[in-house]
């Protein structure tokens, strides 16, 4: 299944065999298979939201195989509204508990900080928590931010974000699906706790040449594309120009202002078909942010560089398969104070062989397996004073192999049995088994239930600091001093379709489990001495849970389209914190109520109007309460601080509005849009967190706030 225009393949497409009662959905790479057909002529319809319905007639004889690629046209917004109906023949077959698309499309007509982030509209969905406005991380149903998967065509990115988290690091253009999975997943994901982010690339167009290009106050970005043998190519570019602006100002004596700082990215893909049989795909991601500021002796520089070779083979009509070779590295390197000052790094490598293999073996059994071997290093290593503070160097092994099977027993029923494998070497315990189980009961033409269960194991993990925001996370492996972090999820959920108005209402509820949370000793400083490294010597442990409550009420098609969110929340964590005392608390990304409202609407073919909206309860926060000098024989040393209960107050309830204005102008070529995007319209003083002076008598208070009122312009092309 294919763009009619660029031959890009369709994720998600329903095709239904009118009459015969039977249908398939297309997997990511646009393949699928519907087994079992009858002799006869059958009109096949095909939906595909954003593309015009497509139906065409084949002949069938007895036991033959048809081999046919379709191609889908894309559906224009018609300027008098479009009115969408319910398609009972293309109800949708495969499960998707606790699973959201976010489309590119519906990404770009968002209000953006700047410029678009397909992590900041995540923000946006049930569910899903931004830590703050500064960040774009990805706090998913009560589960710490890196205990999401995260993977941009099958490789796993650690840490995908800029400037400490205000700027995620993939290009919009040249992504072609977002699928976040926030719970419940199936077998052949593994490795985290919470949720899964499948990041897939645009393959490029192999018909013709093309690009597109834009400039925001930010940044310069640029995306070509076009074919090349038999296959396709897509190069992306973005950098940021604040350096350059501020040393031409500079330059010019409009000020002395400095921030020697820049980030850029670089997104490919490539492939070749070698056969109808085979694909052979390049994928690769370069991203880095540089700060040099000789006047503070601060140099910092951190980022991500990934690469992945796939193979795409179909061994016959009902076996397709996918394996792929891959590596992935982040690295962070601090200094401060020049030569003889603090140093500090932490670096994780990556490598990766896996295979998936999908096996079509009736229509009602679908069954999908494969394997997965990760070859991991994880340093960390600090200097000061011209001396090593000692370092970390792990250096674990990590396999696992699954079996799942998507059953359809009856027409309304499909159940999705499976298990993982996993293999950790440097765990408690080396092979654990990780059972899951979906379900979807259809109720009728428009409306199902779905429950879904399974455990979790997670080997890898950052380390909470419970006080202080945190911009940038380090990575350890479990060891024999620990189990490895273990979760159980429980989801049962509700949807239907409002055939008469184009509306989707789902509504979730889930129970879930966390144990072996890893958070900071706060009596313990990284710069002043040195390291006797276990995950229990230097670390702490904590348990929690989280449930609650989602409900998503969405308009996919038409002139005004969007959605409504609604999420009530509970998070808890148990664990020694202060003073080694033994508390129930909530984490700092615990927010219990949380509305969000999304909106794009065309008012004509050239104008558009986007708006967002989010209001919740503010997050916990750890109140400090007063502070005294203790000191050494008389000699004062330091102050510290009195805490009160670990986050056991809470910042001022959260609200902020976007705005949008986009102008599209249509030539014989290419295309060109104008934006005006209004962050935080009526400048709403949301806090980050509170900052208190406790050598003044009384204590004073200053507050760090979040996004004040942030206009900003943006131009981009297509051509």
């Amino acid at each position: 299944m294919r763009d009619a225009d660029s031959r890009e393949a369709l994720i998600g497409a329903n095709v239904m065999v009118s009459g015969a009662n039977l249908g398939a959905a297309t997997n990511v790479e646009g393949y699928f298979v519907v087994n079992g057909i009858p002799p006869g002529t059958y009109e096949v319809t095909i939906n595909y939201i954003g593309y015009k319905k497509l139906r065409e007639k084949i002949s069938f004889a007895a036991r033959e195989k048809v081999v046919k690629d379709f191609l889908l046209a894309v559906q224009p917004i018609e300027a008098g509204g479009v009115t969408v109906t319910a398609d009972q023949e293309a109800a949708q077959r495969d499960l998707r508990i606790a699973q959201l698309n976010v489309s590119v499309r519906s990404i770009q007509s968002l209000p953006r900080v700047v410029e678009t982030d397909v992590f900041r509209a995540l923000q946006f969905l049930p569910g899903v928590t931004g830590t703050s406005d500064y960040s774009t991380a990805l706090a998913v149903r009560g589960g710490n931010t890196d205990q999401n998967l995260i993977t941009l065509d099958g490789i796993t990115v650690y840490n995908p974000s800029h400037i400490g988290g205000l700027f995620s690091n993939f290009i919009t253009d040249a992504l072609k699906d977002a699928n976040l999975m926030k719970g419940g997943f199936p077998a052949e994901y593994g490795g985290r706790l919470s949720s899964v982010l499948r990041l897939t690339s645009r393959e490029g167009n192999s018909q013709k040449f093309a690009g597109s290009a834009a400039i925001s106050l930010l940044s310069s970005q640029a995306t070509l594309e076009g074919p090349i043998n038999k296959g396709a190519w897509l190069l992306a570019l973005r950098r940021t120009y604040i350096d350059q602006v501020l040393n031409a100002a500079r330059s010019a004596g409009i000020t002395d202002f400095e921030l020697p700082y820049y980030f850029y990215d670089v997104q490919g893909h490539v492939f070749q078909d070698l056969s109808p049989r085979d694909r052979v795909s390049f994928s690769m991601y370069l991203g880095r942010d540089a700060l040099d500021w000789e006047d503070l002796t601060l140099v910092a520089n951190w980022g991500n560089r990934t690469f992945a070779l796939n193979w795409r083979h179909l061994f016959n009509h009902q076996l397709f398969s996918n394996f792929m070779v891959a590596s992935s590295r982040f690295d962070t390197k601090f200094g401060i104070g020049g030569d003889g000052g603090a140093f500090g790094l932490n670096e994780i490598l990556d490598h990766t062989f896996k295979g998936d293999l999908t096996y079509f073996l009736t229509n009602q059994h679908e069954i999908k397996f494969g394997f997965e071997a990760k070859k991991l290093s994880f340093e960390y290593r600090n200097e000061f004073d011209n001396r090593s503070l000692g370092g970390i160097k792990q250096e674990p092994f990590y396999a696992a192999a699954y079996l799942q099977d998507l059953w359809r027993p009856a027409t309304r029923l499909t159940v999705q049995p499976g298990v993982r494998l996993s293999y950790f070497n440097k765990a408690t315990t080396e092979l654990r088994l990780e059972p899951r189980l979906s379900a979807r009961y259809r109720l009728g033409d428009n409306s199902a239930v779905s429950a879904s269960w399974g455990w979790f194991n997670q080997y890898i993990s950052t380390v909470q600091d419970e006080l202080n925001p945190s911009f940038i996370d380090f990575w350890f492996s479990f060891d024999k001093t620990l189990d490895p972090g273990h979760s159980k999820h429980y989801i049962v959920g509700y949807e239907t379709e409002l055939a008469s108005s184009g509306l989707n209402l789902t509504v979730e509820g889930y129970y879930k489990t966390l144990h072996n949370l890893l958070a900071f000793r706060e009596t313990r400083s990284s710069f002043t001495q040195e390291l006797d490294f276990t995950i229990l010597n230097v670390f702490r442990k904590a348990d929690g849970e989280a449930y609650g409550f989602e409900m998503l009420l969405k308009k996919p098609l038409g002139r005004l389209n969007g959605w409504l969110s609604y999420s009530l929340a509970y998070v808890y964590k148990d664990g020694q914190t202060i003073n080694d005392l033994f508390t129930r608390y909530p984490p700092s990304w615990d927010r219990r109520h949380a509305l969000n409202v999304v909106a794009s609407y065309n008012l004509s073919r050239k104008w558009e109007v986007g708006i967002l909206f989010k209001l919740g309860t503010g997050f916990p926060y750890t109140q400090a309460s007063g502070s005294f000098e203790y000191d050494v024989l008389g000699e004062p040393r330091d102050r510290r601080i009195i805490f009160d209960k670990v986050n056991g107050v809470r910042y001022p309830d959260y609200h902020r509005l976007d705005l949008s204005f986009t102008r599209h102008y249509f030539f014989k070529a290419w295309q060109m849009d104008l934006s005006l995007n209004i962050v935080n319209l009526y400048n709403r003083k949301n806090i980050f967190y509170y900052v208190w002076d406790f050598d003044k008598n009384p204590a004073e208070r200053d507050e760090v706030p979040l996004f004040p009122f942030l206009p900003s312009i943006g131009v981009s092309a297509k051509f």
